[in-house]
């Protein structure tokens, strides 16, 4: 038996609540966790950072530590801009010691820093993947103090008197076309206009 016109009208309306609801539902999840995990990664990174500069690759150095038997991989960056915090104008010496990475190490060929990562392919192979930061550029750095216990550096690494930074975060020009990539903020057109969010989300000094 055919529903009457006034069933179906009433039936069509509550199909499309349904339907728009559904749909108000499912856009926001999934782009919500995209978002609180940049937000995350961002906050997590400006809760460790101490110091903030720009620099520039100077060399990168692999050591062995006897006390600790631990291999440690770090790069000598001459400071060209001090964003926040307080360091010796020079040389600093930096080290990654993220959760996945293998270590530091340097290019021959075309000078550029070399963040490893290992590869999660699932086969069992050593290869590494990894992230390239440019030597010819500035870099923005997000440091803090090593933490207590780390392995001093050894005396030919001693390029001043400042103590060795851990790298928590870094901004450099990813894609070549003189945009700015960040830990920090996500993409900018340039340093410039990173700064400017620096400066008006973190109250970081607005010095360049």
């Amino acid at each position: 038996m055919a529903l009457p016109l006034h069933h179906f009208a009433g039936l069509l309306v509550l199909v499309t609540l349904l339907s728009i609801r559904a749909h108000a539902q499912s856009v926001p999840a999934a782009q919500e966790p995209q978002r609180w995990e940049q937000h995350d990664r961002e906050q997590a990174v400006m809760a460790q950072t101490t110091l903030v500069f720009e620099g520039e690759l100077v060399r990168a150095v692999g050591y062995f530590n006897a006390d600790s038997s631990r291999a440690f991989r770090t790069a000598v960056i001459r400071l060209t801009r001090l964003v926040k915090g307080a360091l010796t104008p020079g040389t600093v010496q930096v080290v990654y010691k993220g959760p996945k990475v293998a270590g530091l190490s340097k290019d021959p060929k075309t000078g550029e820093l070399w963040i490893e990562l290992p590869s999660e392919n699932g086969h069992g192979h050593s290869d590494n993947q990894g992230l390239t930061l440019p030597s010819s550029k500035p870099i923005l750095f997000f440091c803090r103090p090593l933490p207590v216990g780390f392995a001093p550096k050894p005396p030919h690494l001693a390029t001043n008197n400042s103590p060795a930074l851990e790298i928590v975060g870094a901004a450099f020009d990813v894609f070549r076309d003189h945009s700015v990539v960040s830990d920090v903020g996500g993409r900018f057109d340039d340093f410039p206009t990173l700064y400017q969010y620096l400066e008006a989300t973190y109250h970081l000094p607005h010095q360049w």
